[in-house]
């Protein structure tokens, strides 16, 4: 679900705000890669879309809501997800009970099976998603077939 939302920011970023040279935070934050969310450091509220190592503009939660760095979303402001204050604007949250199986290593999404969290020295990292139809291995530390995953998640709606 995240990985929709986050491609239809992108998409709406790119409509709607066009091409900008708001480009210095995505340098100031090294935000080269395809796409990248790049929080305000002063209003957690306010995010930049940054693709290739450029803005595509700012962006900005409804009221009530901030942008969680770790999910690529806007959460509800002092809720668990909120972590405003608790990471950098590229995210990662220290001693995060995530990191707790692989402190250095990556660590099951406990929302979905499609996921993973990075997690260096116990402090996660943006989740990573799987490409199509892959699932996480926490035993094997990458992205698998469904049948060969350990992800117990959508086992279980079933």
């Amino acid at each position: 679900m995240y990985k929709y939302l986050s491609i239809v920011a992108i998409i709406a970023a790119i409509v709607v705000l066009g091409y900008t040279d708001e480009s210095n935070i995505c340098e100031r934050e090294h935000a080269s890669s395809m796409a990248t969310f790049v929080r305000d450091a002063k209003n957690c509220s306010v995010y930049s879309i940054c693709v290739l190592g450029r803005s595509m503009g700012k962006m900005a939660c409804s009221s009530g809501l901030v942008f969680s760095i770790t999910y690529n979303v806007c959460v509800r402001k002092n809720q668990e997800r909120d972590d405003c204050n608790k990471t950098s604007s590229l995210g990662g949250i220290s001693d995060d009970k995530l990191c707790d199986d692989y402190p250095n290593g990556n660590n099951r999404n406990p929302e979905n099976c499609h996921s993973y969290i990075p997690c260096f020295n116990h402090t996660s990292m943006t989740v990573m998603q799987c490409p199509d139809r892959l699932h996480f291995s926490l035993k094997l530390q990458r992205c698998v077939l469904a049948k060969e995953s350990d992800c117990e998640i959508e086992k279980s709606k079933n």
